[in-house]
């Protein structure tokens, strides 16, 4: 909160600061406090503002946080992985209605609304929504004013920077690569799981969707986290793609949630075959566009190699 008792604008994901002479259990230190940094920084607003892109802010954060957990899990102890990626998933889940709502509110029933203003079902969607959105927004807070939450901050951060070296297995042979040697081995199996997924994206049903989802979002991490270490040239044009390709698939995920939400308000139990045809149209467009993205992610060069 500011001078004036108004919050500071939400905070967006920190630019990763790793270099080539740090060992990984270094970069892991230094992402893990950036993600932790950014999470504090929204977290006021997350709790008393209406703005959902505080909560959104504060989610990137642990999914980035969580990310580096499986990312690094090589050079990390069990214990430390066991303990703690566990809690964060948790808090993840604590804030994730919220925006789920925001999101299908703002990009799902919104444009409906404009097609067709005078659609009674509409309005009965709106009003259940936004009041889910506010109970969800409650809930955020309750979470992020918990003890747990505060016991959660501090013990993390006592054990990653422990003088004990508690996040390190000294035992794994990975330990004592270099860090460039140790984000190309994992970037390469990051890229190995999108591409065999990519390689059956003929299915793209709504589970194979997801998957491929996930995969390419652990990808997209794991070159934000490595960026600094890798040569620019080759960089843009792949990350490019990949942010497309995962822009595409969040919005095809938006659709399923939004079906999933919908079931619950209406007051039928089930959403009027307008909505339904909207989503399933748009799902089309969508699916097509992912197609014709994929085709040209396939051709691009790895730019770690």
């Amino acid at each position: 909160m500011l001078a004036d008792g108004s919050f500071a604008q939400p905070v967006k994901a920190i630019g990763s600061l790793v270099t080539k002479d740090m060992s990984p259990v270094e970069a892991f230190r230094s992402i893990a406090l950036s993600c932790l940094v950014q999470l504090q920084r929204n977290e006021a607003g997350a709790i008393f503002e209406k703005n959902p892109e505080y909560v959104h802010q504060a989610r990137v954060a642990i999914r980035r946080l969580r990310s580096a957990f499986n990312l690094f899990s090589p050079v990390l102890a069990p214990a430390f992985v066991e303990d703690f990626s566990p809690r964060w998933r948790e808090l993840a889940r604590g804030l994730g209605s919220a925006r789920d709502w925001d999101v299908f509110l703002t990009e799902t029933l919104a444009p409906l609304e404009e097609a067709f203003p005078d659609e009674d079902d509409l309005v009965v969607l709106r009003a259940k929504g936004e009041a889910s959105k506010d109970e969800a927004q409650i809930s955020v807070g309750t979470t992020l004013t918990q003890k747990a939450y505060s016991q959660l901050l501090l013990t993390f951060s006592a054990a990653l920077f422990s003088v004990k070296r508690a996040t390190i297995d000294d035992s794994k042979k990975l330990s004592g690569l270099s860090l460039r040697k140790f984000a190309r081995r994992r970037l390469q199996k990051r890229a190995a799981m999108v591409d065999g997924l990519v390689s059956e994206h003929g299915k793209m049903n709504a589970e194979h969707r997801h998957e491929l989802r996930i995969a390419f979002k652990k990808l997209r991490y794991a070159l934000d986290f490595f960026t600094p270490i890798l040569p620019p040239k080759r960089l843009t044009v792949y990350q490019n793609s990949l942010t497309t390709i995962q822009d595409l698939l969040g919005t095809l995920n938006d659709q399923t949630t939004a079906s999933r939400l919908i079931g619950k308000l209406h007051p039928k139990g089930e959403p009027e075959s307008l909505i339904r045809g909207w989503i399933a149209g748009r799902t089309q467009l969508l699916i097509k566009a992912l197609s014709s993205e994929l085709s040209r992610f396939v051709a691009i060069r790895n730019p770690w190699h």
